[in-house]
């Protein structure tokens, strides 16, 4: 090849790495990814290179080295930056747990420092290689590239791979957990149409996602998944998911069966759905799913009911997650209303239903140490109500 196509297939740069490997008749998509230049390459939509990575074989090795991984815990490698995700759930003592947050990345200077010694021979299946080799696999499915975004939904069965780390029975790997979730987070928006059908062909998709909110970036890729409803082509991800039951299984998952960890990580999920609600304009099947009579008493009575007042330390944590989505429900349907309506019957249903238990609320609020002071009401619509 010309000087000028190395120079176009770098991006303009200057010589790449890559283009001898490629030129070798047995190279293989190890010593490629290996390649300090690897990943530039691929966000510079090398097509040599792509044509490879994308073959269905190697593509299935790229996903099988994420879903596979298998780290000891003391041989844990090293760990991408770590940037905010909008979800609180991380587990900050998980192995090399990139969070899903949009903007987390890995330079390929940050990659080239840590594959030194991992691209010897001898370190071909040791820890530290797995771990690098999940790595870039994990971000070369993140990266802004059309061709392998493709590539990944033309094989739905790579789809399902990524996608078992919520519908298999055995909890995954923290690694494996963090590195699908980033994966899936960043590929689902850009092929929204396909990622529904996928997800609507996927067996209890949504108790899947649900039930393993308390993991690592799962409750970011659900509200991923909402938020695609303010996208043209996302329009009705919302009905699917309210149809699917999302609101009332997350309300389970404040029950008296789930872990702490589960019940703030659904309390926070639903919290921010009621906030989803009340800013978004595309919100229209998430406000009525809010409104919905049965919603509103099954959220009540699993925090106030009589199986909540049994003086239980977990019924304690119940309260105390659930009172946020609660309150905040409460402010934005009573800020809503409160000018438009005169009787108690015209109220808000989420309103009503708080002032038909007003006594067990009460009573519920009075025995639990924790929010005795009723501080949870002061500067809230519900101040009025009660």
């Amino acid at each position: 090849r010309d000087d000028m196509s190395v120079l176009q297939a770098s991006g303009g740069l200057g010589f790449s790495s890559i283009e001898p490997l490629l030129d070798k008749p047995d190279v293989t998509l190890r010593e490629l990814m290996l390649d300090e230049d690897f990943l530039q390459e691929c966000k510079s939509n090398n097509k040599r290179l792509l044509d490879f990575v994308t073959k269905p074989e190697n593509l299935d090795t790229v996903v099988s080295q994420v879903t596979d991984v298998v780290i000891p815990p003391e041989a844990a490698g090293p760990a991408p930056p770590e940037t905010a995700a909008s979800g609180s759930t991380a587990d900050a003592a998980a192995p090399a747990t990139p969070t899903t947050g949009a903007t987390t990345n890995v330079t390929t200077t940050n990659v080239a420092t840590t594959t030194a010694n991992a691209a010897s021979p001898a370190a071909a299946d040791t820890p530290a290689s797995r771990v690098m080799s999940a790595l870039l696999s994990c971000e070369l499915l993140c990266c802004d590239c059309p061709v392998v975004t493709a590539a990944l939904y033309r094989q739905q069965t790579l789809l399902e791979k990524l996608f078992r780390f919520v519908t298999q029975e055995e909890p995954p790997a923290p690694i494996v957990t963090c590195y699908c979730a980033k994966i899936l987070h960043a590929v689902f928006p850009k092929k929204i149409a396909d990622t529904v059908s996928f997800l609507k062909k996927t067996p209890n998709a949504v108790p899947c996602l649900v039930r393993r909110l308390e993991l690592p970036g799962v409750e970011d890729l659900l509200m991923r998944l909402v938020s695609c409803e303010e996208l043209p082509e996302g329009r009705g991800i919302l009905s699917w998911l309210c149809a699917m039951n999302t609101l009332p299984e997350l309300v389970n998952k404040l029950g008296s069966g789930s872990t702490d960890e589960m019940k703030e990580a659904a309390a926070h999920a639903l919290y921010e759905l009621v906030s989803f609600a009340r800013t978004s304009a595309a919100a229209d099947a998430l406000i009525a799913a809010l409104q919905n009579d049965n919603f509103a008493s099954l959220l009540i009575h699993t925090l106030f009911g009589s199986d909540s007042a049994s003086g239980d330390a977990g019924n304690d944590v119940t309260l105390t997650h659930g009172l946020s989505p609660a309150t905040s429900l409460v402010r934005s349907e009573a800020n809503a209303a409160y000018e438009a309506t005169k009787g108690q019957d015209e109220l808000p249903s989420f309103v009503r239903e708080v002032l038909r238990c007003l006594p067990a609320i009460k009573a519920r609020l009075i025995s639990t140490e924790k929010v005795r002071d009723g501080s949870w009401l002061s500067a809230t619509p519900a101040q009025a109500v009660l």
